[in-house]
């Protein structure tokens, strides 16, 4: 009888846990700013992930951050948790972290060597996690275009690009000792 093949080896499995935990650690830390949204170490944890061990492992790693946050557990801005928290402001960037993790993730995996697109990657995925969220406030929070932009782009740009350097910083190193462990 032929073998199948797994999806995800034990190690993948290890990865994924342990990268969703730190999603769940890091994320809901945030600090109050002059815009409807919260600016959170989402963002930047979420690139950290997607960037390290890939789009696959990424893409579970968020998809079990969300559910558990959707359960209940505190683990979105401000520490909150609850399915609720998709029908507010905040709603369309929680689901564009799964555009974050897979733009990122996959310019990533088909250029592990390159760390320069690393960054680009990290760029690109922000980009449609904030353009997700702005168009979120949009259609179920009542804002024009340009208050949205005002309120849910503009001003996490700065912030953006800190959490895009650091992680990128980290990613590139971090990423060749993972894969020599996955392999």
């Amino acid at each position: 009888m032929a073998r199948s093949k797994k999806v995800f080896s034990f190690k993948d499995l290890i990865y994924i846990a342990l990268f969703t935990a730190a999603i769940c650690l890091v994320a809901p830390m945030f600090f109050e700013w002059q815009a409807a949204i919260p600016v959170t170490a989402a963002t930047g944890i979420i690139c950290l992930t997607a960037a390290v061990i890939g789009f696959k492992r990424s893409l579970i790693s968020v998809i079990l951050y969300l559910l558990l946050g959707a359960l209940g557990l505190p683990v979105f801005a401000n520490w909150a948790g609850g399915y609720m928290q998709f029908a507010g402001r905040t709603g369309g960037y929680l689901i564009g972290f799964l555009a974050l993790t897979a733009v990122t993730g996959l310019i990533v995996d088909r250029n592990p060597k390159n760390a320069y697109l690393y960054f680009v990657g990290m760029i690109a995925g922000v980009a449609c996690c904030c353009f997700i969220g702005s168009m979120w406030l949009i259609i179920f929070g009542n804002f024009t275009f340009m208050e949205a932009i005002k309120s849910g782009f503009t001003p996490f740009i700065t912030f953006e690009c800190v959490k895009i350097f650091l992680a990128g910083l980290i990613a590139y190193p971090l990423r060749a000792i993972v894969l020599k462990k996955l392999l």
